[in-house]
């Protein structure tokens, strides 16, 4: 970037800022200033999502968007702790800054780094070191509760990793998940087993599944996102077909709605 653009795009992070103050501000649209955090946490995680969706899609227009949409609300939830005298916008990118600096020695300093997995290594040593985290604290905290369970259940098994507490390969996970099969197999069987003992064994099957997926290399909450627009693709394609043939949507049609799935992949 040069200065010229450099400058230009200071400006107009400042107007930017400004119109959310004005929105805000006295005489300012009712909507944004009832908001709370609280309130804009579900837009937040919805915008998120909405982000990545334009990213698997490679569409660059539709992910400048949505980057926008989540600029404006980590700004709005700024702007309303500035109001409050807790901290500004400013302060936040004061903050990551420093810490991008402070955890890239291998970038900024005179550090020597091999690769990814030694600067990882590197990260963590420098949370100890530097910035005061205790060496001996659960390898979990700071795993957030409120993250959708895949995604927990992949950072969890992520951070356990890290630690040394892992499957020497795939082979382990994969054994885990034929028994956790298994066991829910058992419980079907068993008329004395309630539905709690059933949620507990699919639990245990599922964690597996993320777990085998992570020892692949694969993001679980990914592969389940393109599963679901595969399978609604597919589902929409049957709809479609059906209502060409002027049929319902109903068990007595499944043979015709089995071959339309069929036609969809």
């Amino acid at each position: 970037m040069t200065d010229e653009q450099h400058r230009a795009a200071k400006d107009l992070f400042g107007e930017f800022l400004d119109i959310i103050a004005t929105l805000r501000g006295p005489g300012g649209c009712p909507w944004d200033q009832k908001q709370t955090p609280a309130s804009l946490r579900s837009h937040l995680i919805e915008e998120v999502y909405e982000t990545i969706e334009a990213i698997d899609e490679n569409d660059a227009d539709h992910v400048r968007e949505e980057l926008g949409d989540v600029l404006l609300l980590i700004a709005m939830i700024s702007q309303i702790f500035a109001e409050s005298g807790a901290f500004n916008i400013r302060e936040v990118i004061s903050e990551i800054s420093a810490k991008l600096v402070r955890r890239h020695p291998h970038v900024f300093g005179d550090a020597k780094v091999r690769d990814a997995d030694e600067v990882l290594l590197h990260w963590e040593r420098i949370k100890v070191d530097i910035e005061g985290r205790d060496a001996s604290e659960s390898a979990l905290n700071g795993v957030p509760t409120s993250l959708p369970p895949l995604e927990r259940a992949y950072k969890i098994q992520k951070r356990a990793a890290k630690a040394g507490f892992d499957w020497p390969d795939s082979s382990g996970p994969r054994q885990k998940i034929l028994e956790e099969l298994n066991e829910i197999e058992e419980v079907e069987m068993n008329s004395q087993d309630g539905p709690e003992r059933l949620e507990e064994e699919l639990g245990d099957l599922l964690f597996s599944v993320v777990n085998y997926s992570r020892h692949l290399g694969i993001d679980p909450a990914l592969a389940m996102a393109r599963c679901n627009a595969k399978f609604e693709s597919r589902y929409r394609h049957v709809e479609r077909r059906m209502a060409e043939e002027s049929k319902t949507m109903h068990p007595e049609n499944l043979e015709t709605m089995d071959r339309y799935w069929e036609d969809a992949k």
